[in-house]
């Protein structure tokens, strides 16, 4: 994406990440409007086939700019993806599979470039016994269902972009639903916030962290900020201290479902959303499309990815990502119960949740007053201003000479011409 200084006017060269993500549209709306490519709309993106031509896929995810020795290269990794996505869904329809797979905005990398940008580059850490305050909770019936969509408790599927901040997704996630469920209120909060100011309660922005941690944060600053005032740009920031003391959403404390146990997982989300932490870096979620995941061999238990049960069936679990929603069912997946000691991908390793008082929600507060920090320069010769523009979309500035360059890899130096 090439931002020229005067005029301003922009262009999507690398929209993969951002595709309409509700933060970075609120974002744009405040910038000049996007071009989605040659022919492709956001209502493009509403049912993504499972598997389109190069040239097709390039179109609607903005990739049709790329130079020939690029273009060849990602062609080459798209086709083997395809065929993985084209041999498994074939097996599916032969009843081997419960759930399929699809082409969507990770389907030109490789394994290793798609774990690198949508998951923890470190293992999340499992907390000891010790570090967590279990609670017991009264049992469900196994048919026992729930969707907190329904009952107003979740926000619109977001997109961390090409930082390692799913821990973050998950903490707003479960506090918005716990704080609907006390207040009647439903108020998206600001993931940045917890990438930029939680690090003495040790997590690591964009290298990772998990949610008890983002919930100890909320505690001890006495509540979280807004999604559209302290808005995410997917990197490390300076904390905006300011914004700090804008609360707009709080918490009275946080728990732990008991350690690799289903039937308590269940109840508590029976009670409202809670966040786990799953293995997720198999090609199985890299391409998931729709359906329950159930293959034992798709994952593990290596925890390197935070998400947000949302719900359950009688069969498996309702789980909100943080990819977008060209990902899965519109950014959603469902993952199979009571598959393992420790469930489906490790998710009942350390299942926690925020617990908030019933009560009348305050006033959202008025806005911050004050600037907020601009991030450091880059060494692609971007300034400041660049750097943040980029920031906007979950991008990365990659030049900033005659103009702001913008794309999505997390670094892109030495620039490509302008």
């Amino acid at each position: 994406m090439h931002i020229d200084t005067m005029p301003l006017k922009l262009f999507v060269c690398a929209l993969a990440s951002l595709a309409a993500a509700p933060a970075m549209a609120r974002a744009a709306s405040r910038m000049p409007q996007l071009s989605f490519g040659a022919s492709a709309s956001p209502a493009d993106f509403e049912s993504i086939p499972e598997t389109l031509s190069f040239d097709a896929w390039s179109q609607l995810f903005g990739k049709a700019s790329r130079s020939e020795e690029e273009a060849s290269k990602r062609q080459e990794i798209f086709e083997a993806n395809t065929e993985f996505i084209r041999a498994h869904n074939e097996a599916a329809d032969q009843g081997l599979h419960s759930f399929r797979l699809g082409v969507n905005q990770f389907s030109d990398l490789t394994q290793a470039e798609w774990a690198a940008r949508a998951l923890a580059p470190t293992p999340m850490r499992v907390r000891t016994a010790a570090e967590r305050d279990v609670v017991t909770l009264p049992e469900v019936d196994a048919s026992a269902a729930v969707d907190w969509r329904t009952k107003g408790a979740v926000t619109p599927v977001k997109n961390q972009g090409s930082c390692g901040s799913c821990w973050a997704f998950s903490t707003t996630g479960s506090v918005e639903g716990a704080y609907q469920i006390a207040t009647g209120e439903l108020r998206s909060l600001s993931e940045q916030q917890l990438v930029d100011c939680s690090g003495k309660e040790g997590n690591k922005g964009c290298q990772g962290g998990i949610m008890e941690s983002g919930y100890k944060y909320i505690v001890s600053n006495g509540g979280l900020d807004s999604e559209t005032e302290y808005t995410y740009n997917a990197t490390n920031g300076a904390c905006w201290t300011d914004a700090e003391k804008r609360h707009v959403a709080t918490i009275d404390s946080y728990k732990d479902v008991a350690h690799k146990n289903e039937a308590q997982l269940q109840a508590a989300v029976m009670l409202n959303p809670v966040s786990i932490a799953i293995e997720a870096d198999k090609p199985y979620f890299q391409h998931y499309k729709s359906g329950v995941l159930d293959n034992v061999t798709a994952c593990s238990e290596k925890l390197d990815h935070g998400v947000l049960i949302v719900g359950m069936t009688a069969d498996a679990y309702i789980v909100k990502n943080s990819w977008g929603p060209t990902w899965g069912v519109e950014g959603y997946l469902q993952l199979a119960k009571g598959k393992g000691d420790a469930g489906m991908c490790g998710l009942a390793t350390q299942p926690t949740y925020p617990v908030k008082a019933k009560g009348a929600a305050p006033p959202v507060p008025p806005p911050t007053a004050g600037k907020r920090p601009l991030p450091k320069p880059n060494a692609c010769h971007c300034k400041a201003n660049s750097v943040s523009m980029c920031q906007q979309f979950g991008m990365h500035c990659c030049w900033g000479i005659n103009g702001t360059h913008c794309e999505g890899a997390t670094t892109c130096c030495p620039p490509k011409p302008l």
